[in-house]
């Protein structure tokens, strides 16, 4: 692949010039590429397995002296049916309605004198990831669908993973000589590069650590959507459903603990039955951690769990509130007027009553995919799908009309100003 500099940037700055060809497809074209792009990764899937298993098979010394974790390794690996159903991503964000070039607004200002707000794609994105290569299936197809341009930057240990899944796109999109919106960066050269792209990148995503991600804000001008640790709390409430809790709890930090969606702190009530629901879900593999300032912000990525007893509700929502990264919190009681409260106070991107917080995920939200989850509170937040890769530009149609005929002040307009009507136009 490319390693000069200057090459590199060019291809990107081609990628900026393609994104407004492709913005420009009607989008029964736009979805018609993700069926070929699904129909391709189906066909492709024993190639897909071979190259992971490439991948995997360098990652283990990583695992073994210690350079690569568990999680990581986890998170790169594809099994047969995961490798078979990489399609599922092109195929469920294909079925979206298209909300590209849609109106989410308009207004009469006066006669002859319509505005309307129109969703319009960012135009060139960067998604710089590790490990997972699905990531490379979903947010090639979600911003394929709102009509971005995008740079892939996974991560080293599924090279050969990704050249493969990159491959497999861009072919399709050659087909329709729209095969310069798709970028592949391989090395680290190349995201000091993208990082001074401002004018040709219009917003960078990255999915990793909270350090990582912070080097990419502390190091780039260009707008960056990403999110924290995933410190996800579960508050036991008083009165809460032993039953239920058990399976919530086991599931939100076994079902796939590497996650960032997975629980790492459990907030108890005294008059909740925690002895009861703690010796089950010893039963299960969970290690207690005992509680102290060092574990509230620790990502385990494992089995473990933070417990802490609180004396309220309200002591939960300051907990949450004080050391949770704003990604996923949960409350599991039979209370309605405490799950109306956790709702309506913890400040986090998704907030859930009596489920797991494994479910946080573009998919299951039904959003097709997600390019990641953003703890941002500005732009996007959340699982962020094709909403969060669309901006907006105003359009005004006239016929001759000037600023100067009209009044921002009825009481204090000259002789043959107007108002303004206002008319709210359905959309």
């Amino acid at each position: 692949m490319m390693n000069d500099i200057s090459d590199f940037k060019a291809v990107c700055e081609a990628a900026k010039r393609s994104s407004v060809k492709l913005a420009a497809l009607p989008d029964d074209l736009r979805t018609g590429i993700l069926l070929e792009i699904a129909a391709e990764l189906d066909r492709a899937a024993d190639a897909v397995l071979s190259a992971n298993r490439e991948d995997c098979r360098a990652a283990e010394a990583d695992l073994k002296s210690g350079e690569m974790t568990q999680a990581l390794y986890n998170r790169l690996k594809l099994t047969p049916e995961k490798a078979g159903g990489l399609s599922v991503y092109a195929k469920s964000v294909s079925a979206l309605s298209g909300s590209l070039n849609t109106v989410d607004y308009a207004c009469k200002l006066d006669d002859g004198l319509v505005l309307e707000r129109i969703r319009c794609p960012l135009g060139l994105i960067a998604a710089i990831y590790e490990s997972r290569p699905e990531v490379t299936v979903q947010v090639s197809c979600l911003a394929l669908k709102s009509g971005n341009a995008v740079i892939l930057k996974g991560g080293r240990e599924a090279l050969h993973s990704n050249r493969v899944l990159f491959g497999i796109i861009r072919d399709v999109l050659a087909g329709h000589k729209l095969a310069d919106c798709v970028v592949l960066a391989e090395n680290r050269e190349q995201i000091r590069q993208i990082l001074t792209m401002k004018g040709t990148v219009d917003m960078i995503i990255p999915r990793g650590s909270n350090t990582f991600v912070q080097y990419i804000r502390d190091h780039s001008a260009i707008p960056v959507l990403g999110h924290a640790d995933g410190i996800c709390h579960i508050y036991l409430d008083e009165g809460a459903d032993p039953v239920k809790a058990v399976r919530i709890i086991t599931d939100a930090k076994l079902s796939y603990p590497a996650a960032c969606n997975a629980v790492e702190t459990l907030l108890c009530h005294p008059a909740s039955e925690q002895t009861t629901t703690a010796e089950l879900l010893d039963r299960e593999g969970i290690a207690y951690h005992p509680a102290h300032d060092n574990t509230w912000r620790t990502e385990y990525s494992g089995p473990g769990l933070s417990v802490k007893q609180v004396s309220s509700i309200d002591e939960a929502i300051r907990h949450i509130n004080t050391y949770g990264s704003g990604h996923t919190d949960a409350i599991i009681t039979e209370n309605d007027l405490h799950a109306a409260q956790f709702i309506r106070e913890v400040d986090a991107a998704s907030v859930f009553h009596n489920a797991s917080t494994r479910f946080a995920d573009g998919y299951v939200f039904g959003l097709g995919a997600e390019v990641g989850i953003s703890t941002e509170k500005i732009h996007a937040r959340g699982p962020v799908g094709i909403e969060g890769l669309l901006t907006t530009k105003y359009v005004l149609r006239g016929a001759g009309h000037a600023r100067s005929d009209y009044t921002d002040n009825p009481e204090r307009a000259k002789d043959g100003q107007k108002n303004y009507t206002h008319q709210p136009l359905r959309r």
